[in-house]
């Protein structure tokens, strides 16, 4: 028995000075969810550019109450792990930017910038080019999705402008992108005209004067006719993956959604009337949109696969507006967002805090394995709307509600507070939160401050500010990347 045990404590002995050289030797790696070598780590930093040292920036710089552009994030040659001002821009305001997350080309990151006077500028971010896209025709909104450009200017036209992220040819021969307008005449039949327009990766939706919503295909390979509205992304039941007529399927294309725009109404003695709703916002993910009309109710359609529109499991697939049931928590809803597979509705309600300001509460829906729900913990399923308490307390307790939302990120959203604050949370494996670190978070969380010029940086100092944007400060995020700019 003796030797039996003495075989046993070497045994046991072997086995965990093995395990403490391998925890020595290896870390794990939250982003890959694997063990990885410490030095091989350390080496792959070196070689990308990242370093968590805090950067002094020179004096030289032109401070943040100076107009221009900061960007963080990875790229094909550097990653910002805190925001770095981008020379380029300084002194430009503009009036909106939005990152290709797509990247279906060998062309390194990109974005599609609007102007102070509107015209569009593609920024080539690792070659630090600013080229022309589209000039003089002072552009207000754009989308992207299937790598074309969606332009809303202010003479209510549509422009589609195609393959701006896949050619070289712009910087080659500075010409200006071709250009075409999407056919509104079924919006001109009732004058009507576009307010506001968003897309998903293969749609496109649009919101009238009139308050009534339309929807489009923005796929073109002729080849897949599944992505056309395979997911009900089109809110249109008429489409099917077998549908004969084949201009349901054609691209760019508009067509009213009848059945979220109009409803039959029933008065007391029964009698039916229909009438027409008023849609008051849209918002796009990736395969879905939701919808809040003038009664404060919710609409979705699209893919639930994830749970993002709210709805049971036995809906993967919604091909028409449903109507979200009301309870005690959502009885009033008075905003929509979408990022990739996730939601977010605004509630309110007659309750007022404190202060005599009414309750705002905040819920999220849908895919939040990367932290991307911001309810505090990491699930790909989620159909049950769950409070964002981090946000309820600062907009009910602090007084602080959202002021504006980013949620151009697949799986990353940024908010900025009525203060100026913002809060981050969602994926940040290139580090596009802006937190300092490449950690992602489940639950919303101040970021660093702005570094100053000419002021040697320490990590206590750095950590313990925390970002407030100026009244014309924006931020927007993307997959890769997060960028700060004035709004013109």
């Amino acid at each position: 028995m003796s030797t039996i045990s003495s075989f046993l404590n070497k045994t046991l002995l072997v086995i965990a000075i093995t395990a403490i050289s391998v925890v020595a030797y290896y870390k794990y790696d939250q982003q890959s969810n694997t063990w990885v070598d410490i030095n091989d780590s350390k080496k792959k930093k070196r070689k990308n550019g990242i370093s968590s040292a805090i950067p002094d920036i020179p004096e030289t710089e032109l401070p943040p109450t100076t107009p221009g552009l900061y960007i963080c994030g990875a790229t094909d040659k550097n990653t910002y792990l805190f925001p770095r001002r981008v020379e380029l821009f300084d002194g430009m305001k503009l009036r909106g930017i939005q990152f290709d997350n797509d990247r279906k080309n060998s062309f390194g990151h990109q974005a599609i910038v609007i102007d102070s006077k509107g015209n569009l500028l593609r920024w080539s971010i690792e070659s630090n080019m600013l080229t022309p896209v589209l000039e003089r025709q002072n552009v207000t909104q754009i989308r992207l999705s299937n790598g074309k450009i969606y332009a809303l200017n202010k003479k209510n036209k549509l422009l589609i402008i195609p393959n701006v992220l896949s050619t070289t040819s712009l910087e080659d021969n500075n010409q200006m992108q071709t250009y075409e307008f999407l056919d509104l005449s079924i919006l001109n039949k009732s004058n009507e005209k576009i307010i506001q327009i968003d897309s998903g990766k293969d749609h496109l939706i649009v919101l009238t004067n009139k308050n009534k919503v339309y929807s489009a295909s923005t796929n073109t390979n002729p080849n897949w006719n599944k992505s056309k509205n395979y997911f009900g992304q089109l809110g249109l039941p008429d489409f099917s993956e077998n549908e004969d007529d084949k201009d349901f399927f054609k691209p760019d294309k508009l067509f009213e959604i009848e059945l979220l725009n109009k409803t039959i109404k029933t008065d007391k003695k029964g009698n039916q009337k229909l009438i027409t709703r008023k849609i008051q916002k849209i918002s796009c993910g990736n395969n879905h949109t939701l919808v809040r009309d003038s009664n404060d109710d919710v609409f979705v359609f699209g893919c639930n696969l994830n749970g993002q529109l709210g709805l049971d499991s036995k809906y993967p697939f919604v091909p028409y507006p449903l109507k979200l049931e009301k309870n005690e928590v959502t009885s009033k809803s008075i905003d929509v967002n979408c990022i990739g597979d996730s939601s977010f509705i605004t509630t309110t309600s007659d309750k007022t805090t404190d202060k005599n300001v009414k309750v705002e509460n905040y819920f999220a829906f849908g895919n939040g394995q990367y932290g991307e729900l911001g309810i505090g913990n990491y699930t790909s399923y989620q159909n049950i709307l769950s409070p964002v308490n981090v946000l309820n307390k600062n907009a009910n307790e602090l007084n602080d509600p959202i002021q504006n939302w980013s949620v151009n990120g697949i799986d990353n959203v940024i908010c900025t507070l009525h203060s100026g604050k913002v809060l981050v949370w969602g994926q940040n494996i290139n580090g596009q939160l802006a937190t300092g670190k490449k950690i992602k978070l489940s639950i919303p969380s101040t970021i660093p401050g702005l570094l100053m010029p000419g002021i040697k940086n320490n990590s206590k100092s750095v950590y313990k500010s925390e970002l407030n944007l100026l009244p014309h400060q924006c931020i927007e995020t993307s997959k890769d990347i997060s960028c700060i700019f004035w709004k013109a």
